[in-house]
């Protein structure tokens, strides 16, 4: 049975800002994002057990995952899963503060 994916909204909104910065100077290059990011979600839910555990002094985020965007690896994909479903949190680049950034995610169980 395949598992069902869910976007959150900020890992929605994280995407969309990172792919018009992307796009500011080369706009096959935020297209390019995008696609790949698409490419990186599905492989995650088709994939159990992929991706690394993220470690964080914030125990509440000790469910999250974190995958590398195929072709842009400092661009992380901040996941939950589930037997039925993938639950996708944020979408950071690797400079910034992941734990600041991550304080407010929605990692519900």
């Amino acid at each position: 049975m395949a598992r069902r994916r869910i976007v959150r909204n900020l890992a929605e909104i994280d995407s969309l800002q990172k792919a018009a910065y992307l796009s500011k100077d080369d706009m096959a290059l935020g297209i390019r994002f995008l696609d790949s990011l698409h490419r990186t979600y599905e492989f995650i839910t088709e994939t159990p057990g992929i991706g690394s555990p993220f470690v964080s002094v914030r125990k509440r985020l000790g469910q999250l995952r974190i995958q590398p965007i195929f072709g842009f690896p400092h661009h992380l994909i901040f996941f939950l899963e589930r037997d039925d479903e993938v639950v996708f949190v944020r979408v950071l680049h690797s400079s910034q503060n992941l734990d600041v950034e991550l304080r407010e995610a929605d990692v519900r169980s």
